[in-house]
């Protein structure tokens, strides 16, 4: 090898070891779909792109899909009858409850789950104060500097909401507007607010033009924001897989799904955070309780828990696997005669 081949070498490795970092730091952003330095050139080009495409941006795998995914694979949608086999999430890291004032809480993959007494209230609001301070005021476009209560609540302190009607057996969950996710994935008009919060809602179809008939289509959206009252633990006759709230003697038991918390990813703390309609997170200390009977807030406490790097879950088989043995006995009983 020549002198100049060798100093070639050299300036390669060099070169390819000074731009290691910041050259992954880049690629890691753009394929979670993270802001970049060239966001503000190339970002409108490719929004351009796809509309004049008629591509629908929100079939790729990205961090502002991850966001949805976390509502759409849930026990919240008819996605519970599908398949024979069903994964339960066991907390395998966490898996001791946490005693909060008033409030036993713990968390698994898949929610966090509160019991705490009704205190003789027919509503009930549980407030989730996800977002850190310093974000208010910065890193959420146009977002208030003071964000306002919740629904049933007196005190300003909540970022998601769980609004319960005890009497009735009734329930919804609620966002503050400005951390609404739906505009990251669709520019139509916004629902009209109750004092700067939104019931959750998941955009399935946006609105359309049908390019053989001219028909304009409207958006779609399903309220997520519906909360079913009822068990869940699958050996309980008459549970419901889609149930996220019952009442227990003088006990209210929540469980929450960590996408109405407003978590992106609750594995590792971080929080949906929209900017300027881009999807950004930030990382949480925990989950800020607050618990609101009839209007009274009672702060319980911040609830934390360990990172996980690892899903722990259970397998178990739908009630419809049953189904699907019977019809394949008697389907082989029947080939079997015919033979």
């Amino acid at each position: 090898m020549t002198s100049q081949a060798l100093l070639q070498v050299v300036l390669y490795i060099a070169v390819l070891v000074a731009l290691a970092k910041p050259l992954g730091i880049f690629m890691a952003n753009v394929y979670e779909g993270q802001r970049t330095f060239l966001s503000p050139v190339l970002r409108p080009v490719e929004r351009l792109v796809y509309r004049v495409a008629r591509i629908d941006e929100q079939s790729n795998a990205t961090r502002k899909s991850f966001a949805d995914q976390k509502v759409v694979i849930d026990a919240l949608t008819n996605e519970q009858h599908f398949g024979l086999i069903a994964n339960d999430a066991t907390g395998a890291v966490n898996p001791d409850p946490v005693r909060l004032g008033d409030v036993t809480a713990r968390v698994d993959e898949a929610y966090v789950h509160l019991r705490f007494p009704a205190g003789g209230a027919s509503k009930v609001t549980v407030g989730f104060d996800t977002v850190p301070p310093d974000t208010h005021g910065g890193a959420v476009a146009a977002g208030p500097a003071v964000a306002p209560p919740a629904p049933g609540a007196a005190a300003a302190r909540a970022d998601a909401a769980f609004v319960l009607d005890l009497a009735a057996r009734t329930g919804g969950s609620w966002i503050r507007a400005d951390l609404d996710p739906v505009p990251l994935d669709y520019d139509g008009p916004a629902p009209s607010q109750r004092d700067g919060w939104l019931r959750y809602r998941l955009n399935t179809n946006r609105d359309l033009v049908v390019p053989s008939t001219g028909e304009r289509l409207p958006a779609e959206f399903v309220d997520v924001g519906v909360l079913r009252y009822g068990r869940w633990d699958p050996h309980e006759p008459g549970s419901d897989s889609r149930a996220l709230w019952y009442l227990d003697g003088a006990d209210v038991v929540v469980r929450v799904p960590w996408a109405l918390a407003g978590f992106a990813d609750p594995s590792s703390k971080r929080v949906l955070v929209p900017k300027c309609h881009e999807p950004t997170t930030v990382e949480a200390t925990g989950v800020g309780l607050v618990i609101s009977r009839d209007g009274v807030d009672r702060d319980a406490g911040t609830l934390t828990w360990n990172n996980w790097q690892r899903v722990g879950y259970s397998e178990r088989l739908k009630p419809g696997a049953i189904a699907v043995r019977d019809a394949m006995m008697r389907a082989a009983a029947r080939g079997e005669r015919a033979a």
